[in-house]
């Protein structure tokens, strides 16, 4: 009788230990990945720049994403709700830009969209504000940068006293895609003109995160090199707030490799990252990550044109 009593106080203890080691995971460490993949969608239209997926393809994009497993999944150049989901499963609420919705039908295309979009794994505790729209012309079709804010400790499970916007343990998040057409020095070409323009909005928006002294994680497609030594781009989006942002991405390896668009059964590998990650600096000092294709893969499904790169966010 005394050995059952012990060995039934052994096994709750030992649920209670697994329990808070679940929950001191998660409290300390929240992985982020950003993932442009390229004109997913459901859609059997297309535009003239995208190709239908098989199921075999969705299953080789699913099985990438399952080996990365993040806690958020910032993505780009995707059409839909359902198309993400296809890749990600039900683990994960899905947050589509806000031009997706039916009071922005004069920003949609009429075949298929490049929508931003945030991922966010289910029991985060999650706000929604209003997306950042990064292009000001009045019929602008792209340029909206999605925003969330997450709690990096919380869960919607918790007892604890409900989320507020002034929680010290909040990050917002902004996912975007922007203007390609301007990936080195500045030149006085509309691409380059545009893509300034919109580092200008990008700036203001940082600008009010480090003057309400909160944590932000921008990630997503820049179409831009922001490693290169002082380089004029990224010196616009962190204009005076220089010391109160990193850029993580800085240092990671460019070994994206991909099918090449001249020749199918070929491969191409980029010289620079264009996905990155502006983070605040009281968040990490850990560099992102790029998680590659295998060759095969790359020849064999319709992946996509740009490889996912992860953070790890520690408390």
């Amino acid at each position: 009788m005394i050995n059952l009593l012990i060995k039934k106080r052994l096994c709750v203890s030992l649920f209670v230990l697994c329990t808070l080691s679940t929950e001191f995971a998660f409290a300390n460490s929240i992985l982020v990945t950003s993932w442009n993949i390229e004109w997913l969608s459901t859609a059997d239209k297309t535009s003239r720049l995208s190709t239908p997926r098989t199921q075999k393809d969705i299953d080789v994009l699913a099985s990438h994403f399952k080996h990365i497993s993040p806690s958020v999944l910032f993505f780009q150049e995707v059409d839909s709700s359902k198309a993400i989901q296809n890749i990600i499963g039900n683990s994960y609420t899905v947050y589509l830009s806000d031009r997706a919705k039916e009071q922005h039908r004069r920003h949609q295309f009429d075949d298929i969209n490049q929508y931003t979009g945030i991922a966010v794994k289910k029991g985060i505790v999650v706000l929604d504000p209003t997306d950042i729209r990064l292009d000001r012309s009045s019929n602008s079709k792209l340029r909206f940068a999605t925003y969330l804010i997450i709690d990096k400790e919380k869960t919607s499970t918790d007892r604890r006293a409900p989320y507020t916007s002034n929680d010290y343990n909040k990050i917002h998040l902004l996912s975007l895609h922007l203007k390609a057409g301007c990936s080195g020095k500045f030149k006085p070409s509309k691409s380059c003109v545009t893509l300034k323009q919109q580092g200008r909005e990008l700036n203001l928006w940082i600008k009010e995160r480090v003057q309400n002294k909160e944590s932000f994680i921008v990630a997503g497609d820049f179409n831009h090199n922001l490693s290169y030594p002082n380089d004029w781009f990224y010196s616009e989006i962190t204009q005076a707030v220089q010391t109160k942002t990193t850029l993580a991405s800085r240092k990671t390896t460019a070994n994206c490799v991909v099918k090449s668009n001249r020749n199918p059964e070929k491969t191409h590998q980029f010289k620079s990252l264009i996905d990155h990650m502006i983070i605040s600096s009281d968040l990490t000092d850990n560099q992102v990550t790029q998680h590659v294709y295998s060759k095969s893969d790359v020849l064999n499904y319709h992946l996509s044109d740009h490889c996912p790169v992860s953070l790890l966010i520690r408390n």
